[in-house]
């Protein structure tokens, strides 16, 4: 299979090196020359940890036209709140029958994505699949070298048009046997922790943060209190899922089902995940993907759903407020809404679901 993976990063790193482990000719894309330009020299990716392996790259490139054409399979590792920019720019090069996947879509992913090809003016018969979190726990040590240090042991994974979500699973079951469908865009990205995780936990260090205090995020940054606060303000996404009629987990439920952790309070759960024990440090600013792509792509479309049920989120808007004022950003002006994602308010309040299949034919991108 022709695959390109979008987004040079340590993950993109990671599904790249993936990917070509398990015998599929790769193409990486980065959008600036600087840096890939010594990869691009090397040609290789060398991975440790779970995967050990030096792999060779067919092509690196920042031609975004000759990475998308004629590749099977497009993996997309960048951030959630870069969707509609990379869509935009990817549009006129798309072809029939091609498959994207948002590794870690947001709160649906898919369906801004499509929007936005639509929106455009484009109307390739592709399927665009997206996954409730992102695949690879890893960092870069050096060029062409990859720590993978966690593959997590299940992603929660749907695609647009929903009757080809099953051939598209089918189609990359050698690298990701760990994806289970869900047939259903706004379930999976409802299921995501990270803005419970990720966001509440830099606001919640703040202080230690603008101090540049170094600490490992998961195990020093989240404190019994932080932990506590986490459930309280977790539970509000959950309400949200169960009143759309969608499944979803608890925070605690997501990590043992993920990492195999016990389960008990959150504090507990997180000191006794391996992968959060690694070499994770907290962020030392908070113009970071923690919060830039983590409350608009998944907290503020959540508060914007609970405000069309009237459900009350008094710990998530405080969070959002508050993130909104460390990095500087207006994020309900800027998030997903569910007007950007396709949907009115009618669909949200008359949204259900029957044998995990969505009420809403619009979903299903017939064609």
């Amino acid at each position: 299979m022709n695959v390109t993976v979008i987004g040079a990063g340590p993950a993109g790193l990671a599904a790249a090196g993936h990917m070509a482990h398990k015998g599929h000719k790769v193409t990486l894309w980065n959008r600036s020359l600087e840096k890939i330009k010594a990869l691009k020299e090397i040609g290789t990716i060398i991975m440790e940890g779970v995967i050990n392996d030096t792999v060779q790259l067919i092509n690196i490139t920042t031609d975004l036209e000759e990475a998308v054409k004629g590749a099977d399979f497009l993996s997309l590792m960048v951030t959630s709140d870069a969707y509609e920019s990379i869509a935009t720019k990817m549009a006129p090069y798309l072809e029939n029958g091609q498959r994207v996947l948002l590794n870690c879509g947001g709160v649906g992913g898919s369906l801004l994505f499509q929007k936005t090809l639509h929106g455009a003016g484009y109307h390739p018969k592709i399927t665009v699949g997206e996954t409730d979190n992102t695949t690879y726990v890893a960092r870069s040590p050096g060029v062409g070298k990859v720590l993978i240090s966690g593959i997590k042991s299940k992603n929660y994974f749907t695609a647009l048009p929903l009757n080809q979500a099953q051939g598209f699973l089918d189609a990359i079951h050698d690298v990701y046997p760990q994806f289970q469908l869900i047939e259903d865009p706004l379930s999976v990205g409802l299921r995501n922790v990270n803005g419970t995780l990720h966001s509440t936990g830099i606001v919640l260090n703040a202080e230690r943060i603008r101090r540049k205090e170094s600490f490992n995020f998961y195990v020093e940054g989240i404190t019994p209190e932080i932990a506590h606060y986490m459930e309280m303000q977790d539970k509000e996404r959950v309400t949200v899922a169960q009143r759309l009629g969608v499944r979803t987990q608890t925070v605690i439920q997501w990590l043992h089902s993920v990492y195999d952790t016990p389960m008990a309070d959150l504090y507990t759960v997180i000191q006794n995940n391996k992968p959060y024990k690694a070499d994770l440090p907290a962020p030392t600013t908070f113009q970071h993907r923690y919060i830039l792509e983590d409350v608009p792509s998944k907290l503020i479309p959540q508060l914007d759903i609970a405000r069309i049920l009237g459900i009350p989120q008094p710990l998530t808007t405080d969070i959002v407020n508050k993130a909104c004022e460390l990095a500087g950003v207006d994020f309900f002006a800027i998030g997903r809404t569910v007007e950007k994602l396709g949907l009115t308010e009618e669909d949200i309040l008359h949204y259900s679901q029957q044998n995990n299949a969505p009420c809403l034919e619009k979903l299903r991108y017939a064609g």
